[in-house]
């Protein structure tokens, strides 16, 4: 029987089980899991994500992933392509072709996926999974299909429709691509005409060179619009390729392979030419805002945001709706020696405000080779939001390795910047991780007054309130906090930090990154990613603390020193966990000692973050009883429940309509005798569970549900939480 995989979405947070998701249909090489709530796979999600997902993956689904990877470039992954086929369809006609033998095309038959005269059909065209390119030069192209498309859409994507044609009762569009791994546009494409899509490999020049035999006025057009950098050289073109080579020419030279190192390095020359073009940025009125996008530089004024424009949700399973993004301006195109550090400066500018406009806490960059994509994280579901038409992937990494003062090179890195907007101080967190063929840069935005909050807002009741006080004033032991990532255990260890500063503890900090500097409080930032030798040797360094904040246990020395350093001082810990009863599990999978872990175990605090109903469009929204009884819920739980929901206002925007901020719900674990005995004797879970509510604990689920019948938060968050 298939082993469950509880996961969480890189995009929604809505948790789901991985093991029996729908794989995506973007690349049979790099297949990943659908969410069922918000419909997004992981395939752009941070380097961080994917490793952490693959690493604790069950080993049925790296069996299912490898054979994908085996499946990469066949008829298979063509018929994907074509949307005449699924992932999983295909997952099953290569576990039938592992067990008979015989060639995949003829499991797919006698399946009965797919019909003899569709495959063929389709492997015929083939090229693009093959790595063959299509000679443009002969054949006709329709120009009726490239105007379905739109010409400014060919051109700016470098496609051009060939063919329509019928295979069974689906109509098929054979499209030629100068990116035929391009999954939005294909997508795009496919919306606009819909028909299914089969990419084509094809060059850049033909693709060009026949929009201007077919549609020349418009295409001189579109190239007079542009700037000299951005015209494409090309056969016909030799205006547009003097005036590119003209620029190319004052630039310095670069070979290909030198792209990472050149983002990650930029010489002195690049760094004064970024400072001293974001100096002379006016100020736009009438907006006061202001940013400082350097180390040490004056703050400067930030671009008025560009608005974005939503996309229509997709309709989800009741109760859950899906989430709306921004609408995608697709992969952009590789940086050119001919871009100044001023356009890169500015565009990263740009991306700040338009930020900092939607009360975005999370920036991510995507680096896949030359392709950027930009997401921000909104409420704590995530957004792809359209990129400036200045902003290139290798011009995004080197001015955030300048501004942010990263290091040179490929490997993990932490640093900040700040910015200014009115009277408001904002800091900027950047944390880049790197992987083969790409990388991401994660900017985590931090207002000191919404990040530092008292003890009591972070959403304990009164009991456990007085619970955490108590513990904190101890002389030693384990005080471990516990979430999903993405949901605020920053902001609750530095709310306890500022706590212990009131009441003058002796409190040392070592942080990795450092987040905010909280007065009354030492702290020792290390170089991210945390590593135990250098934690160690930070509290070697200030001896005699009462209490210590460690980084997030991600290791077994990380384990093994908090649990070590809490014979001797009050520890402060954090570790992702999804309940508090499975923390203790977490802690023990770094080959911790149990005995030890539970002489030394206090408490623990987990928490979650839903989000909260805009008061401004709040309104009843009647649910039946056989809904609540699919959901999950009890006779007594469901008992006079009374549901909100949020219509959408002009309060909370089009990005979380009916939505407003996030809430935190908690649940507090006290380490009380039989809590230790179970875990010294590695009990489970759901025995530690059970124990803790007969001690008192109130679980996150009876904390979602009261927030939902007092019109805090939705069944919707309920149901993605999987309390």
């Amino acid at each position: 029987m298939r082993r469950e995989y509880p996961t969480q979405c890189w995009s929604c947070l809505g948790e789901f089980d991985a093991a029996t998701g729908i794989w995506c249909a973007c690349s049979a090489k790099s297949a990943t899991k659908l969410c069922p709530f918000c419909f997004h796979c992981f395939c752009q999600s941070d380097v961080e994500y994917r490793d952490t997902f693959w690493r604790n993956a069950p080993t049925e689904l790296k069996e299912e992933r490898d054979l994908l990877k085996g499946a990469a470039g066949s008829s298979g992954e063509a018929l994907i392509r074509s949307n005449l086929l699924s992932t999983d369809q295909l997952v099953s006609a290569l576990r039938w072709q592992q067990n008979r033998g015989g060639a995949l095309e003829d499991a797919l038959v006698d399946l009965g996926f797919v019909s003899r005269e569709n495959l063929e059909l389709v492997v015929k065209r083939q090229g693009a999974a093959t790595g063959t390119t299509m000679d443009l030069s002969k054949g006709l192209v329709d120009a009726s299909l490239v105007k379905a498309v739109s010409v400014e859409l060919c051109y700016r994507k470098k496609i051009l429709p060939i063919s329509k044609e019928e295979i069974g009762e689906k109509t098929i569009l054979t499209l030629a691509m100068a990116g035929p791994t391009d999954v939005e546009t294909i997508d795009q494409v496919q919306s606009l005409t819909n028909c299914r899509v089969i990419p084509m490999n094809a060059s850049e020049n033909d693709i060009l060179d026949r929009l201007r035999d077919l549609f020349p006025k418009e295409i001189a057009a579109l190239v007079a619009g542009e700037s000299p950098e951005k015209i494409p050289v090309s056969s016909t073109g030799t205006e547009g390729a003097s005036r590119t080579k003209a620029r190319a020419s004052r630039a310095p030279k670069r070979t290909p392979g030198a792209r990472h190192a050149a983002a990650s390095k930029p010489t002195a020359e690049e760094i004064e030419e970024i400072e001293e073009i974001l100096e002379a940025v006016p100020t736009p009125a009438p907006a006061p805002a202001a940013a400082s996008l350097s180390p040490g530089a004056d703050p400067l004024a930030l671009p008025q945001p560009a608005s974005a424009v939503p996309v229509a949700p997709v309709p989800a399973a009741p109760i859950a709706a899906a989430s709306p993004t921004l609408r995608a301006g697709g992969p952009n195109p590789p940086a050119t020696p001919a871009q100044s550090a001023g356009d890169e400066g500015s565009a990263l500018q740009t991306i700040l405000a338009e930020a900092i406009s939607k009360r975005t806490s999370l920036l991510q960059f995507e680096v896949r080779d030359s392709a950027l994509s930009l997401f921000f994280r909104i409420d704590g579901n995530l957004f792809r939001a359209k990129l400036p038409s200045l902003a290139s992937a290798a011009g995004i990494e080197r001015t955030l390795n300048a501004v942010a003062a990263l290091p040179p090179g490929d490997h993990p890195a932490a640093g900040r910047f700040a910015v200014k907007t009115g009277d408001r101080k904002i800091d900027v967190v950047v944390r880049r991780f790197h992987s083969p063929g790409g990388g991401s840069f994660l900017l985590k935005i931090i207002e000191r007054s919404d990040f530092v909050r008292p003890l009591a807002d972070l959403g304990p009741s009164a009991l456990d309130l007085d619970r955490i006080r108590q513990v904190l004033a101890l002389q030693r032991g384990l005080v471990v906090l516990s979430a999903p990532p993405h949901n605020g255990l920053e902001t609750t260890r530095h709310s306890l930090m500022s706590h212990l500063a009131a009441e003058r503890r002796r409190v040392l900090s070592v942080d990795s990154p450092q987040f905010v500097a909280i007065q009354g409080i030492r702290q020792q930032e290390t170089p991210f990613p945390a590593d135990a030798a250098r934690c160690r040797a930070a509290l070697a360094a200030v001896p005699g603390s009462d209490v210590v904040f460690l980084p997030e246990i991600q290791s077994a020395e990380m384990a093994t020193l908090a649990v070590e350093s809490a014979e001797s001082c009050l520890v402060v810990a954090a570790i992702q966990a999804r309940r508090a009863s499975q923390t203790p599990a977490a802690i023990l999978w770094h080959q911790v000692d149990p005995p030890t872990l539970a002489s030394r175990l206090k408490l623990i605090l987990n928490q979650r973050l839903v989000r909260r109903i805009c008061e401004g469009c709040r309104k009843p929204s009647p649910v039946t009883d056989r809904i609540l009884k699919l959901m999950g819920l009890t006779p007594d739980e469901a008992l006079d429940l009374r549901v909100h929901q949020g219509s959408g206002c002009d309060s909370c925007g089009p990005l979380s309509p009916g939505y407003a901020g996030r809430v935190a719900l908690c649940e507090v674990l006290e380490a009380t005798p039989e809590i230790a005995a179970l875990v010294a004797a590695g009990g489970s879970p759901g025995e530690i569970e059970r124990e803790s509510r007969r001690a008192g604990m109130s679980p996150l689920r009876a904390g979602c549900l009261a927030r939902v019948g007092q019109g805090v938060t939705t069944l919707e968050e309920f149901q993605k939480g999987n309390f």
